[in-house]
This record gives C-alpha cells, structure tokens and sequence, in this order.
C-alpha cells in the first residue's frame, strides 16, 4: 500500500505541470528537445538546454547525441494548440507505433536501481509488482501502479516496468495524455534505454530511447526546480517556433 501511495502522490503532485503543457512557462529553465529527421522516420537528434530566467536566451547544455523514436515515427498530440506546417501530420493514438510530437512536462524518473544521491528529480523505484497500464477500457489506463495495491485488476494488456531486460533500468515518465487522460490516446509514453545500435536503428512502440549512459547524463543533470519540459517534433517543424522560444 505505501508503494501505491508513493506513484500516487509522485503523480499528483505533477499534474500541475501538465496544463502548461503547450506553452514553455516562466519557471521553466531546463529543457530537451528532440528533433525527428520526419514524421516517418526512427532517428533523431536530441540537445538539452538551460537558461537562468525567463528572460534568458536558451543555451545548450551538453553535445547533442542520436536517439530512436517510435517504430513507426512521429505524430501530433491532438490536444496542442500550436499545430504549425503540416496540417496533414498524423496524430498520435494507442497502439500507433509513434512517439507523440509537442511540447510535455517531465514528471519523474524511474529504474531499479536505488536512486543516487546526487539526483535532483523524483524517482520512483519500481519492481515485478510495477505496471504501466495499457487499456483503454481501464480506469488505471495511462497510469503506473503497484498490482498488488488493487484488489481488482480490470485491464487486459498492460507493460511490464520491472522488465527481464534492461531497457527500463532507468528511465523518465513524460506527461503524456494525463490530465485530462483520454482513452485511446496513446499510453505510457517514456524517455528508456534503446536496444538500437548505429547500424540498426530499431524503433520503440512509441517511446524515445538512447544508451543508459545518455539518460544517466540526462538524469545527473535534471533538476526538479527547474521545472524541465521535453519538446519533441520533427526539425521542419521545430525552425517554425525555436526563434520566439529564444533558442539559436
């Protein structure tokens, strides 16, 4: 029960940060951005980037480095409200096979491992008890839970987060379709290991992923007053807003 407790009050407590979803708010000062090479392509090009207020000029913070995307590429979040260029993009829904395109909250990081000290962002340590919950018709769709919390499981699919390989040894949660969340929509949407190399990039169910000593610098660097949010599009559509968002 106190497991359930933690995913709740970590999930509660981050709601906040989803309604500003669609815009970059003033206390904002870490951000990624993911750049598709297109809609239907895996391969992307990820850059972290900071800034000291909201007056501030964006600066990297970092190299840039490849990640994979979803298997089937990229679509739109129905629900932004900044669509820009392609008006006939694809929007993201369950099952897709595509990583959702727009601007997210990062809400909190997850592994298996205790957290190090040094971390400055909630983490969550799952275990075999720990799932993501996939269906639709669910009450606990798009939601974490600990299965031995519910008395009444009333999902058929579901994903694994203490999974036998270790592409969810560590990872972030992206605050995906979650207030309010919509059925169908797309689920369980996370930044995880890849099993893609430089000669084969495999793509994910609709995550986006790069080597544990990526996500790991990610996660050194993240810090939970700062705010961070995750922007994700393909780069046509990223040179549209990244002059008022201050980044060149």
């Amino acid at each position: 029960m106190l497991r359930c407790f933690l995913f709740v009050c970590v999930f509660v407590c981050c709601l906040s940060l989803c309604a500003a979803a669609q815009s970059i708010p003033d206390n904002c000062k870490q951000l990624i951005v993911v750049q598709a090479d297109s809609w239907n392509t895996v391969p992307a090009t990820l850059q972290c980037y900071e800034r000291t207020d909201s007056r501030s000029t964006w600066r990297k913070a970092g190299k840039s480095f490849r990640v994979v995307l979803g298997k089937n590429g990229i679509a739109w979040d129905e629900s932004q409200s900044f669509r820009l260029g392609n008006k006939t993009a694809p929007m993201k829904k369950e099952g897709d096979g595509k990583a959702p395109a727009g601007i997210f909250p990062l809400l909190y990081a997850y592994g298996y491992d205790t957290p190090q000290q040094q971390w400055k962002f909630p983490y969550v340590q799952v275990n075999e008890q720990t799932l993501c919950i996939d269906d639709p018709q669910s009450r606990y769709y798009n939601q974490v839970v600990s299965r031995d919390s519910i008395a009444q499981a009333d999902w058929k699919s579901y994903e694994d987060m203490r999974r036998k390989d270790e592409l969810y040894r560590l990872g972030l949660i992206v605050g995906y379709n979650t207030q309010p969340v919509q059925a169908g929509k797309g689920s369980c949407i996370f930044m995880h290991i890849s099993t893609s190399t430089p000669q084969n990039s495999k793509g994910t169910a609709g995550c986006t992923a790069m080597s544990y000593e990526e996500i790991l610098q990610i996660l050194n660097w993240l810090n939970e007053a700062h705010k961070p949010m995750l922007i994700q599009m393909p780069a046509a559509e990223w040179r549209l807003i990244k002059g008022r968002l201050k980044i060149y």
